[in-house]
């Protein structure tokens, strides 16, 4: 049976044919004249190949065949009608979630505890769920992991994500509180003295930003160490004269808790894009709608 040459209206017909066992109660209980409802019997009768009421007296009784389809028809036409409600609003206070986000380390360290602390408040029961996403040209973890939005850097600058601005962000330098050359203005003479630690990052935005602004002056700073961890980095820092290049957010977060001292950078260099990203088709979706919302929420905080 070919159902594109079929009807289904004709389901909302029998469905009430058959509860109502009379064609003109049927007739109102939908909204259309007896004429119609006589003509969707007939096409049911024909479509069938069963007479599925007949008369008996004053009253019309259905055939073994209706009484079969009745409950069927019933229960398919309940499961279309809740197939086709608006979805469900989201209430944060008795939502139980799980939120799957994309984050480098970097944007866990920046966003994630303000964050936390407006979730603990506004939607007690929800579970964030973390997924590492260096940068969001990666659209196979997106896939993979069926991440729902990142946050993150674009490098090619163009997705098939939707994206919105969330921050910019600025490079800066991170030594230990009594480093010699801190104790005076940062100079690019005194940056180019000291001696770096580069957190060779995948693709690392800001690293290639500092080093592209540095080969435009001419000059090219000493890197002795490379590390892809940037805890491990930071300890370094603390005991030792090595710079650590880094960008302003993570590295307030970072110095606050190893007790380094930053200093914006001696010479002029584009700022890193923050971006929020999404799927299209979580667009407009209440719950995550309200998390979207919620980053940006947390990320308002950190402007300084």
């Amino acid at each position: 049976m070919n159902l594109n040459k079929i009807n289904l209206n004709l389901l909302v017909a029998l469905d009430a044919l058959l509860s109502e066992r009379q064609v003109t109660r049927a007739a109102q209980k939908i909204h259309v004249t007896q004429s119609a409802m006589s003509i969707a019997l007939k096409q049911l009768r024909e479509l069938l190949n069963d007479d599925l009421l007949v008369r008996y007296g004053h009253e019309m009784l259905p055939t073994a065949r209706a009484l079969a389809l009745q409950s069927e028809v019933h229960q398919l036409l309940q499961s279309i009608e809740h197939l086709l409600l608006p979805p469900p609003s989201f209430n944060p206070k008795t939502a139980k979630q799980v939120f799957k986000i994309g984050l480098s380390d970097y944007t866990s360290l920046v966003l994630l505890p303000t964050l936390l602390q407006i979730v603990a408040t506004e939607a007690p029961q929800i579970l964030i769920k973390v997924v590492h996403l260096s940068s969001l040209d990666d659209m196979e973890i997106f896939e993979r992991e069926q991440l729902t939005l990142g946050v993150g850097v674009l490098f090619c600058k163009k997705t098939s994500l939707c994206t919105e601005n969330l921050l910019k962000d600025y490079g800066v330098c991170i030594a230990r509180q009594d480093h010699p050359l801190f104790k005076q203005k940062l100079t690019l003479s005194r940056f180019l003295q000291a001696k770096h630690i580069s957190t060779h990052l995948q693709r690392d935005p800001t690293l290639s930003k500092i080093d592209q602004a540095l080969k435009k002056l001419g000059v090219k700073r000493q890197i002795a160490l490379t590390l892809p961890y940037i805890v491990v980095a930071l300890h370094i820092v603390k005991y030792t004269d090595y710079f650590l290049a880094s960008i302003q957010y993570p590295a307030i977060r970072l110095a606050e808790m190893s007790g380094l001292a930053i200093r914006p950078l001696p010479f002029p260099t584009e700022p890193i894009d923050i971006l929020l990203a999404w799927p299209e088709q979580y667009t407009q979706d209440p719950a995550q709608i309200w998390l979207r919302a919620k980053i940006r929420q947390a990320a308002q905080a950190l402007q300084l």
